[in-house]
């Protein structure tokens, strides 16, 4: 099996951002992006290259990933500063 190319994760990332939620719209976008960006010039990879062809469901679990990390990052953040917070009126 292989893994998405670190350039279309970034991609998807950036179209999420942007308000692309349709996985159908998204494959759209990541296949003008291979074509006109990351190969230009060269030779195509191949349609069953899953490194650069993903199947939609990869697409989808990349979209969910661009929606819930900003979410947990943020909740991180939160949480961390309570800890400190405690952590400083113990040590007192």
């Amino acid at each position: 099996m292989q893994r998405l190319d670190e350039q279309l994760i970034a991609k998807i990332n950036e179209l999420v951002g942007e308000g692309v939620c349709n996985v159908g719209e998204m494959k759209m976008h990541l296949k003008m992006y291979v074509k006109d960006d990351l190969v230009r010039g060269k030779n195509q990879p191949e349609r069953n290259n899953r490194r650069y062809s993903p199947k939609p469901k990869k697409i989808k679990n990349h979209m969910y990933n661009a929606t819930v990390r900003p979410r947990l990052s943020v909740m991180d953040q939160d949480n961390v500063e309570l800890l400190v917070d405690q952590w400083k009126k113990t040590v007192r």
